[in-house]
């Protein structure tokens, strides 16, 4: 009426607001419902088309829950990532990152993918007893030759609908992967490991999240248990203090219960209820689970069950490269030292790698108290302590060792320090940075460290105790791990007993103990 020059005083109300609703039917309401319009000109009209359960996906979406820090007493905000078999919809692997993830922690996604794991639920006098994912199983011997793998399919699915019993959480090495663009995928470390294992990366379109609907879709699940564990923020930044109640008022758990809760709700509701986009060819009825859509893939497909390698996790694990001495390797004025290091300490150059003598060694960011070396002669890994990790009571991270070495910068730098004094240097900036004492800019980073720390235990404390049980086991091929594999986690204990956060538990005379 405007462009046609129609000026009328009083509009007809009743058409007025049809032509408007018609209008925002056409172009969305919101900017999210006009931006799906605007993706839907440009996707596909069939799904992808795998049909094996090596072909993966994987994506890492914001937690609508607060998290609480103990050590720092205040919320803070997750991430959650996941793994998905493209076909069957089995997440093969979920990890909890602080914000944001980096390469190293969707790499361990793929490390979690590539293990087969299980989840007991037994009857107990006090209620039902739920494990924590764990390994199903390790080889009898590190070494591989003649040992024998069974080749067949053993069935992930249980035969009833039960809810006691052991239920199985599939491994399988990817023959693809699907992701965005974003900089963890693409970067460094996560392509180099796609290319050590032959893992193809299938990248989707800039800005075209349907190109990856099955994990997208994933994210709408994970709904359903957020909105039903403690401090539930809202999905939407308007929900937020709103509707959802008094943050405050509300309770909270540690990221290692969220954890817990969360694969708790995979494995015994998300794998176990039917999928309306999982279809039987010639059962257009039947309503297929994910884990019988998995037994049901392989049982035509085929796969060959290899037992998984205990140390298969420090493949996984960054390498930096260092030059042994007399007092061993030195990462970040951190000085590094172990028996095994005896033969390498005078190694000729062009030994390891052609350039220099520095060998090689496996790192963890979320554990700066050690690192690993792989012994050329035996194949097997072993673990480098730092000297001074027995004086300390706190978390050794990355981020951590960077702002303790930033500060000694200010102070005049290492010039100012002499060889004997600088570890006891480090410890003491250690004790002040991770004492809580009001706001701090490095408050965020200090919780994320922590809970990539935690993580860090609960790993390679998994790794020990299977190299325990490596020695106990005599005879098969494959050994069960225990089932209370985290029950003296000590990442557990940190955070169940925060250390040196009141007066009454002052640090220690580092000096003294030494």
């Amino acid at each position: 009426m405007k462009q046609e020059g129609l000026v009328i005083e009083n509009l007809p109300e009743r058409l007025m607001e049809e032509y408007l609703s018609h209008h925002w039917r056409a172009i969305g309401r919101t900017t999210k419902q006009q931006k799906s319009r605007s993706l839907r000109k440009v996707s596909g009209h069939e799904s992808y088309p795998a049909q094996h359960s090596t072909q993966c996906c994987t994506d890492i979406c914001r937690g609508d829950n607060l998290i609480w820090d103990p050590i720092q007493d205040r919320p803070v905000s997750v991430e959650i990532g996941s793994m998905m078999s493209t076909p069957s919809r089995v997440v093969t692997a979920m990890r909890l990152f602080p914000r944001s993830a980096n390469g190293v922690d969707v790499g361990l996604l793929l490390y979690d993918t590539m293990r087969q794991q299980s989840m007991l639920v037994e009857k107990g006098p006090d209620g039902p007893t739920i494990d924590d994912w764990r390994w199903i199983g390790v080889p009898e011997s590190l070494d591989f030759n003649g040992n024998p793998v069974r080749i067949g399919r053993r069935g992930a699915a249980k035969p009833d609908l039960a809810i006691w019993g052991e239920h199985q959480v599939p491994g399988v090495t990817p023959t693809s992967v699907r992701s965005d663009h974003g900089s963890i995928y693409v970067g460094k470390h996560f392509r180099s490991l796609l290319d050590q294992f032959g893992i193809t990366l299938q990248l989707s379109r800039g800005k075209k999240p349907s190109d990856n609907p099955h994990i997208e879709r994933l994210h709408e699940t994970y709904q359903r248990f957020y909105q039903q564990s403690e401090a539930f923020k809202g999905r939407g930044i308007y929900e937020r203090g709103s509707w959802v109640g008094v943050v405050a008022d509300e309770p909270m758990c540690t990221a290692d219960k969220y954890l817990t809760d969360m694969q708790r709700f995979l494995t015994l509701d998300d794998s176990r209820q039917p999928h309306d986009g999982l279809h039987l060819p010639g059962e257009p009825g039947r309503r297929v689970t994910p884990l019988e859509y998995w037994d049901a893939l392989f049982a035509i497909t085929g796969r060959i069950t290899i037992p998984v390698h205990p140390d298969l996790i420090y493949q996984f694990l960054p390498i930096i490269w260092l030059a042994p001495g007399h007092a061993g390797v030195e990462f970040k004025n951190l000085t590094y030292d172990d028996e095994v290091l005896e033969d390498f300490r005078d190694v000729r150059k062009g030994t390891f790698r052609e350039q220099d003598s520095a060998i090689p060694f496996h790192h963890d960011p979320r554990d700066m108290t050690r690192i690993w070396f792989r012994h050329p002669d035996t194949d097997r890994i072993h673990e480098i302590g730092w000297r001074g990790r027995h004086l300390i009571d706190a978390p050794l991270v990355d981020v951590l060792v960077d702002r303790v070495n930033e500060r000694i910068q200010e102070r005049g730098g290492n010039r100012a320090l002499k060889k004997r004094t600088i570890m006891l240097q480090i410890i003491d900036e250690i004790g002040d940075l991770t004492t809580p004492k009001g706001k701090d800019e490095s408050r965020a980073q200090l919780s994320a460290a922590y809970i990539r720390w935690g993580q860090a235990q609960r790993d390679h404390d998994e790794v020990a105790e299977a190299h325990r049980a490596l020695e106990l086991a005599q005879q098969g091929n494959v050994v069960r791990l225990p089932t209370a594999v985290r029950a003296n986690n000590s990442a557990e204990t940190a955070v169940s007993e925060p250390a040196q956060e009141t007066d009454e538990e002052p640090w220690p005379d580092y000096r003294e103990m030494v």
